[in-house]
């Protein structure tokens, strides 16, 4: 705050100029910062909760794709041509809208709820997809349909993607090795930590990387 001593040879000097106001105090002429929009106590609180539902979702998001190839992303969030926005853009707001739960400030991510893709031109989700302990392997296994759709293949490639939700890091049970006709994908346990758990999702992405099915929510394993 700057305090004008002397008198100035303009007169007296009162008024706002730029983001200044310059008033009288105390018989004294003085210079402060003029006041700014004062936020409602309702507006002050959306703002505060609308922050630390965005960091919580972007951090999720963050976290469950951080490892993932290089890409992927770009490919099973499929986006319309004229799209302002990125497929990271697209997954954040996905978690936002469907996963985000509960009232703030005891709000969390429904990891069931998250999606990993989001087809525009789709391919057929994996039949009666389960998720297995057997023996020393984590094996997830489906079926082929009967009476499949035009666009699907049995060269599709099949994603299954686990997160450790006590060491929140995400990986994948299969990469570019696994195929729709091979109806099986397993890995051994040694890979997990034991007394962890880990949510799972499976997708297919087509041979030619323009398919994508739709996520499937595979359920939580507690690894033994």
């Amino acid at each position: 705050m700057g305090i004008l001593i002397k008198a100035s040879i303009f007169g007296e000097i009162k008024g706002k100029v730029g983001r200044e106001v310059i008033c009288g105090h105390r018989s004294q002429t003085v210079i402060k910062s003029a006041p700014g929009k004062r936020l409602k106590e309702k507006e002050k609180t959306k703002r505060v909760k609308d922050k630390a539902l965005f960091k919580l979702v972007n951090v999720i998001v963050g976290k469950l794709t951080k490892l993932l190839p290089k890409g992927l992303i770009k490919k099973t969030y499929q986006l319309p041509e004229n799209a302002k926005y990125t497929a990271r853009n697209a997954m954040t707001a996905q978690v936002w809208a469907d996963a985000l739960t509960g009232k703030y400030p005891d709000h969390y991510i429904d990891l069931s709820l998250v999606k990993f893709s989001n087809p525009l031109r789709s391919t057929e989700k994996a039949r009666n997809a389960k998720l297995a302990i057997v023996d020393d392997e984590l094996q997830v296994s489906w079926e082929l349909n009967p009476l499949p759709e035009k666009t699907t293949r049995l060269d599709d490639v099949v994603y299954v993607i686990c997160f450790d939700t006590d060491k929140t890091v995400v990986g994948l049970l299969s990469y570019k090795t696994v195929h729709r006709s091979d109806l099986l994908c397993s890995e051994k346990l040694f890979f997990h930590t034991s007394g962890h758990q880990y949510c799972f999702w499976l997708f297919l992405l087509s041979a030619d990387g323009k398919r994508v099915s739709a996520t499937q929510s595979l359920g939580t394993v507690i690894i033994p």
